[in-house]
C-alpha cells in the first residue's frame, strides 16, 4: 500500500454522499468484511477534495441536485442492466 492513496467511496451511512479515506486503513481488520462503493482512488488528500468537488459539479450539472448517492446507484444499475 501506497500512504498517499486515498479512497472516494460512498458513505456508509444513509446521512452523507461521499467519504474519502487513506488507503493505509484497509489494512485494518475493520475493514475485512466490509463492503466499500469505491467511486475513485486519489494520490493524496488534495487531489480526493478535488475529485469529490468534480463529482459534486458533475451530479449538479447532469441533475440540477445534489444527491450524489442517488446518482452514483442509479448509474451503477443502469451499468449492470444495460453494461454501458
Amino acid at each position: 500500500m501506497m500512504p498517499n492513496i486515498y479512497i472516494v467511496a460512498l458513505s456508509q451511512g444513509d446521512q452523507n454522499h461521499l467519504e474519502f479515506f487513506s488507503g493505509i486503513l484497509l489494512k485494518q481488520h475493520v475493514f475485512d468484511s466490509a463492503e466499500i462503493f469505491a467511486v475513485g482512488i486519489a494520490d493524496g488528500y488534495d487531489e480526493a477534495l478535488y475529485m469529490v468537488e468534480a463529482i459534486a459539479g458533475k451530479v449538479y450539472e447532469e441533475t440540477g441536485e445534489t444527491d450524489i448517492r442517488r446518482y452514483i446507484l442509479a448509474r451503477q444499475k443502469e451499468f449492470e442492466e444495460t453494461g454501458r
